[in-house]
């Protein structure tokens, strides 16, 4: 057994952590930078492209 690759309980609820902190700050940048897919995506509204450049 490989005693050094043992994570402390403490070290997966951080390591857990950063991944979930991670993954909201690159889905945070990525609609930020499209805001029509996340028209899309959250509220199903199909959007006309004058609609999607408007935005």
């Amino acid at each position: 057994m490989d005693t050094a690759a043992k994570l402390t309980d403490e070290e997966i609820r951080e390591a857990k952590s950063e991944r979930l902190m991670e993954t909201i700050a690159w889905r945070a940048a990525y609609y930020r930078a499209n805001p029509q897919r996340f028209v899309k995506d959250f509220t199903k509204v199909e959007l006309r492209p004058f609609q999607q450049i408007l935005i």
